[in-house]
């Protein structure tokens, strides 16, 4: 393919359309119903008459390209064209004719792509990944989360299986959710800057989830280790009050579990200053700046 220069929305490769007889033919191991085929057929031709060349689409404003903005109901968006094509959108970077912007990854609040794997040839066993990540500790509900962060990066990265997946994406994704916070377009998409860095906290979270799992795997080189806040300064901390927080934590994850130990690491450290829970956190420092148990080296 020929390559085009990367911009912060363009694909480093050219994308392109699929035939209507290919789409045709998935869309037939997929819907049953006769008229949803014809349906997602119509929508898929009404996109590629207004976006002929692809890389017309992925030059448009992000709003448009997005289709549904915050707010809006689905008889009433602000790009039909885009937000209806969304299933064959995600049909060209499941079969490798696009690859899709994080900008745009993260603007789309639900990716419906999990039952697309099948009929488009791909062995995405994500239930492999929830069991590893119980096994490591985690609730049942909360390794569903890992869902947000894996469709995002192989709608990316057009990956053809979960052994595809490192922590140099998370790393990426991580880094492309703190850049999404600086636009000055956030609220169209999320409603307000406030909500969407409340967001982009749990979006983290789940990225962190996938961190810990790829490399009890073994398909990352970077150990997981406390994560940055994407918002809030780290605090620094005097020596003898980290030393305090390092073995308060050593102790407590004898006993909790992953998730919670990771919770607490980081808001004992980020928190900010003024909120409720910095102050809930205050008391537990003073708590355990004043025992002798937590602040005795020998411990």
């Amino acid at each position: 393919m020929k390559t085009v220069k990367a911009s912060q929305s363009l694909p480093e490769f050219s994308p392109q359309h699929a035939s209507a007889d290919e789409y045709a033919a998935f869309l037939r191991s997929y819907l049953a119903n006769e008229e949803s085929r014809g349906c997602a057929l119509g929508r898929r031709d009404q996109f590629v008459r207004r976006y002929p060349d692809l890389l017309d689409w992925f030059r448009a404003p992000l709003t448009e390209r997005v289709g549904r903005l915050y707010g809006e109901s689905t008889r009433n968006v602000t790009n039909p064209t885009s937000y209806w094509a969304r299933p064959y959108l995600h049909f060209l970077a499941l079969r490798g004719y696009a690859q899709f912007d994080w900008e745009w990854l993260i603007a789309v609040y639900r990716l419906e792509i999990w039952p697309l794997f099948a009929p488009c040839g791909l062995q995405m066993d994500i239930g492999l990944l929830l069991d590893e990540l119980v096994k490591l500790g985690y609730e049942r509900r909360s390794t569903m989360d890992l869902k947000w962060p894996v469709s995002r990066i192989i709608l990316h990265t057009s990956i053809p299986n979960i052994e595809g997946l490192s922590d140099s994406h998370c790393r990426e994704l991580l880094q492309a959710l703190r850049l999404f916070g600086a636009r000055p377009d956030v609220p169209l998409f999320f409603g307000s800057v406030h909500r969407y860095r409340k967001l982009a906290i749990n979006f983290g979270t789940k990225v962190r989830y996938l961190h810990v799992v790829l490399f009890h795997r073994g398909q990352a080189v970077t150990e997981p280790r406390t994560p940055q806040p994407l918002f809030h300064p780290k605090r620094d901390l005097p020596p003898r009050v980290s030393a305090v927080l390092e073995r308060y934590i050593s102790h407590r994850s004898l006993t909790s579990r992953p998730a919670t130990i990771e919770s607490l690491r980081v808001g004992l450290r980020t928190s900010p200053s003024g909120s409720r829970r910095s102050t809930q956190l205050s008391k537990v420092w003073r708590k355990l700046l004043g025992s002798r148990r937590w602040s005795s080296p020998d411990f």
